[in-house]
């Protein structure tokens, strides 16, 4: 597959295609996946733990931003990020 970068005046070169694979892999062409902000998202990943939510990942830094991620009702994975 052919590469193309394009720089910036300033900004960093992207990082090679190959970092990216695992990312194209979980979100294929054709999918979505819903994402909420809430106000404290500590507390509202024990609220919901606590009601038998299943969390797929735990509060994490991603990109500057804290998301979790869990499955709905119908096994559908949601993102939520907040404080």
């Amino acid at each position: 597959m052919p590469r193309t970068i394009i720089e910036t005046a300033g900004a960093p070169a992207p990082p090679p295609f190959s970092e990216h694979i695992t990312q194209l892999s979980e979100h294929a062409a054709g999918t979505c996946q819903l994402g909420f902000d809430v106000v404290d998202l500590e507390r509202f990943c024990r609220d919901l733990s606590g009601q038998g939510v299943e969390f797929t990942s735990p509060p994490t830094v991603v990109h500057g931003q804290k998301i979790a991620r869990f499955k709905d009702a119908d096994g559908a994975e949601c993102s939520v990020s907040g404080r």
